[in-house]
């Protein structure tokens, strides 16, 4: 089994500079990635379990004539399943496993056995194909096939999916354009897929058609990023992609223009994205509550898929940047330390309490807010898990990519890779240790010429060190690529040091919820405090003393070995008098002790409060 290319494939792409390295050329070492991956390959097999359980699977066997049962599930299952063959097929990029590349197989034939004579694939409709854009998910649907098929083809060879969903593909430009029906699913996603199908094919008219969707809303027009959070991810996915297959210079500064208003406005200190439960949305400018922050997992990783289209373009260490605090914060909080439950939404603040919400059970006879902020083996909705599993299976891809000048090394993680003309060994403890020691293994015949490595410097890393060979070069400045140019030899070693510093962050003053509080980075990582480490303690009125020291320390034996932040912190010696206080009333205060644990782990462990942002000087005394 060979991977032939990787997440995406810009080589053709006018408006790109940058290209992936194929999931397969990358070896990963034992670390902190290989254990996520470890656990997210339990969890791909423990899903298909469950979407097995609950008809998924089915719903495409019955239309082929292989079971005779009902449709089972929401009517957008079927997007469920895509993602899963997804992640299972970059999964066997890295780890040969027959057990699971036969059901992935047998998977494949069940939706193969679904496809109408025309093209069409969907479970939920018939006759009533596309009679409601605006709820039915139909394209979005498709979308997530096509991207499962264009994995599977680059990883396995085998042609079956690419071939199912290019006859989809064809379906919808004979059914979808000017002349035709010029409605467009209320739900992006197809456009992300019908760009990488004409990638992979090389057929021009399916980025003809993700061109036509885009355009049946007016990107000029949107000013900021509004609306459902990872629907205008999505949306804007699909421009990053044109641009990068088009050059589209009006396209760019659309793109751009809402990007900004993202990290600018609407991102959470994890990188997480939308401050409504209502409409799963973003919100206003600002409107960034914690407890009742939504930060969908779907939206964390929207915002990865996102970083990494825009990083494409140019090379730009911003977009790399947002790529790994998403990645790592608000993508990786998901998904269980076991790799077998995941979550829906992700608060920064939780108070530990049932989440039934007795009113509304009380009056419809079930809970309305039935997506819980918890893991879960399973949710009604499904969409978080396998976006996870297709995520975490596909972190190799994320690791380096390659330009005309060279090799780039974009996230840190103990891997080899072959790429650009050269082998190198990354060798680092990463995002626990600040160390990262490169080695070059070898130099192709034909790369003996001079030839550049861009090295990430974070923008977290304010005091950054590099040596080539135990030459120490001027530090480089953090938020960059370092380009190293030369001529390679096998054994040459560089050494980056990447000072992590645990550090106290502040929100802007328009962000109500964060006035007067800090939240605590540590590299790349946003830390939280859970009242499992704290008993006696109410996490959510502690403060943080104003003169304490963050101090790192190595727990092996928390949480599947973290690093934690301890500092010193105050409570109320007594509760809180009522709802409301004078300010002048005196304060009697302790001092306790805090330990921090990294945001992606909490709620691992025995239920109860958390929350990532503290008093910022404490209370009052």
């Amino acid at each position: 089994m060979t991977a032939v290319r990787g997440v995406t494939r810009t080589e053709a792409s006018r408006g790109a500079r940058l290209r992936s390295v194929p999931v397969g050329d990358v070896t990963m070492h034992p670390g902190f990635w290989a254990d996520r991956m470890a656990a997210n390959d339990r969890g791909i097999v423990a899903l298909l379990e469950r979407l097995e359980a609950e008809g998924v699977v089915d719903n495409f066997r019955r239309l082929s004539g292989a079971v005779d049962a009902e449709r089972r599930g929401l009517w957008f299952t079927d997007s469920d399943l895509y993602k899963w063959i997804e992640g299972a097929a970059w999964s066997l990029a890295t780890v040969a496993d027959e057990a699971l590349r036969e059901r992935l197989d047998e998977v494949i034939d069940a939706v193969i056995g679904a496809q109408a004579p025309d093209g069409y694939v969907n479970t939920a409709f018939g006759d009533d194909r596309y009679a409601d854009l605006t709820t039915s998910h139909e394209l979005y649907c498709a979308g997530h096939l096509f991207q499962a098929a264009v994995a599977h083809h680059r990883v396995t060879d085998d042609d079956r999916l690419l071939a199912c969903a290019t006859r989809l593909a064809d379906h919808l430009r004979a059914t979808f354009g000017p002349g035709l029906r010029e409605d467009a699913d209320a739900h992006p996603g197809v456009e992300m897929g019908l760009v990488e199908l004409g990638r992979e094919t090389a057929d021009d008219r399916y980025l003809t058609l993700a061109g036509w969707f885009l355009d049946r809303v007016d990107h000029a027009g949107l000013r900021e990023l509004w609306g459902h959070a990872v629907r205008a991810e999505y949306y804007a996915c699909g421009l990053a992609d044109v641009v990068l297959d088009t050059g589209d210079d009006a396209l760019e500064r659309d793109v751009v223009r809402m990007w900004s208003s993202l990290v600018d406005t609407r991102s959470y200190v994890t990188g997480g994205v939308g401050g409504r439960w209502l409409g799963e949305s973003v919100g206003r400018r600002y409107e960034l509550p914690n407890a009742s922050a939504y930060a969908e997992t779907c939206a964390g990783i929207g915002v990865v898929l996102w970083a990494w289209r825009m990083l494409q373009a140019a090379g730009g260490a911003e977009f790399a940047d947002r790529l790994e605090l998403a990645l790592h914060n608000a993508a990786l909080v998901g998904m269980s330390l076991a790799g077998d439950e995941w979550s829906y939404v992700n608060p920064l603040a939780d108070s530990g309490d049932d989440e039934q919400d007795p009113w509304m059970h009380d009056l419809a006879g079930f809970n309305l807010l039935f997506l819980p902020a918890r893991r879960r083996p399973f949710h009604p909705v499904t969409c978080c898990p396998p976006n996870v599993n297709r995520l975490v299976a596909s972190v190799p891809g994320y690791l380096y990519g390659t330009s005309a000048e060279g090799l780039w090394l974009h996230l840190y993680a103990a891997s080899s890779v072959r790429a650009a003309g050269l082998g190198l060994t990354v060798t680092t403890g990463y995002p626990w240790s600040d160390r990262v020691d490169i080695t070059v293994d070898d130099v192709a015949a034909g790369a003996r010429t001079p030839r550049s490595l861009f090295l990430r410097i974070p923008g977290w890393c304010a005091s950054p060190a590099v040596a080539v060979n135990d030459e120490h070069l001027p530090p480089p400045e953090p938020g960059t690529y370092l380009e190293l140019h030369r001529s390679w030899e096998a054994g040459d070693r560089i050494s980056l040091d990447l000072a992590m510093t645990p550090e106290a962050l502040v929100a802007h003053p328009r962000v109500e919820a964060n006035r007067g509080s800090v939240a605590i980075r540590r590299g790349p990582l946003i830390y939280c405090a859970e009242a499992v480490d704290h008993p006696g303690v109410d996490v959510l009125e502690v403060g943080l003393a104003a003169d304490s020291p963050l101090v790192a320390e190595w727990r092996a034996d928390l949480l599947g070995g973290v690093t934690v932040v301890h500092a010193r912190g105050t409570r109320r010696v007594t509760p809180f008098p009522g709802l409301y206080a004078s300010a002048s009333a005196p304060v009697a205060i302790e001092p306790v002790d805090l330990t921090l644990v990294p945001y992606y782990a909490w709620a691992n462990r025995e239920l109860g409060a958390m929350t990532v942002w503290l008093a910022a000087s404490g209370l009052r005394p």
